[in-house]
């Protein structure tokens, strides 16, 4: 099986994208493609990669999720609201896709809810600050957020 990985970065958020067997997986499979190219440790590392990889799915639709609803609490358009909901949607089928992948393998399922509220206030600050311009901003990096649903 062929497997190659790779990331775009870009102003809003980088997305990643795996070729499987020819294909161009986006965003919303990219997991299954980091999970293949866990398979090939052994057994016990394998259980371990794949729980691991399977929690940060999980916590980034969280913040992704949250980003996105914080990104809406400065606009009043019903269709962008639409889209957003759509976002909203399609990361809470991810996080479903992933549970179920969970229990499949025998992983401890995530304690959080897929509302993304633990990392509400770190996006309220990123979309304040992308409100005032600046698109790049310290607050916008998700890899920073701390979920205050675990503390």
């Amino acid at each position: 099986m062929s497997l190659t990985s790779w990331t775009i970065e870009n102003s809003s958020r980088p997305k990643s994208y795996c070729r499987l067997r020819g294909l161009v997986v986006p965003i919303l499979a990219t997991f299954m493609c980091v999970v293949s190219s866990s398979l090939q440790a052994s057994e016990k590392t394998t259980q371990q990669a794949l729980c691991g990889v399977y929690d940060s799915v999980y916590e980034g639709a969280n913040k992704t999720i949250a980003s996105v609803k914080a990104g809406g609490t400065f606009d009043n358009s019903a269709p962008r609201e639409s889209n957003r909901e759509l976002k909203v949607l399609n990361e809470r089928i991810l996080q479903l896709m992933v549970i179920q992948q969970m229990q499949a393998h025998g992983c401890q399922i995530p304690k959080t809810t897929s509302s993304g509220v633990g990392y509400m206030i770190d996006a309220l600050k990123c979309a304040t600050e992308r409100i005032k311009g600046n698109v790049n901003a310290s607050e916008c990096d998700q890899r920073n957020w701390k979920n205050i649903l675990d503390q």
